[in-house]
């Protein structure tokens, strides 16, 4: 016989477990959200917290909307909710403007099958010019003549997830007063 985890029909025969409770239920989603990021499986990790709503990070209120912002590549909201930061950032705001413009570079590289995007790219290359390095912007417009980003060893095992994720990690670091939370309630990360 096959085991339930919230009262589904446990075998052929229709029997059920009682349904766990909420507590355990989030303990072991939690669990496999650990499991899961230690793998490496980010698209999985993204989505069942999305689903979820749980995450393995405990984060303030503002930085878990932050962190939803940029894992559904939500630039403009994202940028648009850190500018009133720009004077805590210790990364400088053109810092973070070029993380945000070098995702949604990388995002659209990867998706080739747009008839505008050698246009959409050259745009952001623009945008990016004056926000990073001469050298980090040479290196993107490189990509762009590479059949596949993932031809270029440095984005060998590059997603979309794991992408969104870093730019999060990377942003959080310099945006201190936000990365606490006094909140230990796991629904609400």
């Amino acid at each position: 016989k096959l085991l339930s985890v919230a009262g589904m029909a446990a075998s052929s025969n229709s029997e059920v477990l009682p349904p766990l409770p909420v507590l355990h239920v989030q303990e072991i989603i939690i669990i496999f959200l650990g499991f899961l990021e230690e793998q490496g499986y980010n698209r999985s990790v993204v989505a069942l917290e999305q689903d979820s709503g749980l995450s393995l990070h405990k984060n303030s209120n503002e930085m878990f909307y932050l962190r939803s912002l940029l894992l559904q590549g939500e630039w403009i909201m994202a940028e648009n909710y850190l500018a009133p930061m720009r004077d805590i950032l210790r990364c400088g705001w053109k810092w973070v403007l070029f993380q945000l413009r070098r995702q949604q570079f990388l995002e659209k590289l990867s998706d080739g099958a747009q008839p505008t995007l050698a246009q959409e790219l050259v745009q952001l290359l623009k945008e990016m010019d004056g926000l990073g390095s001469t050298n980090d912007v040479k290196e993107l417009a490189y990509l762009m003549t590479l059949q596949r980003l993932q031809d270029c060893e440095e984005y060998k095992s590059w997603t979309v997830e794991g992408g969104r994720l870093e730019v999060y990690s990377s942003i959080k670091e310099h945006l201190p007063s936000l990365g606490s939370s006094q909140n230990s309630d796991p629904k609400n990360p």
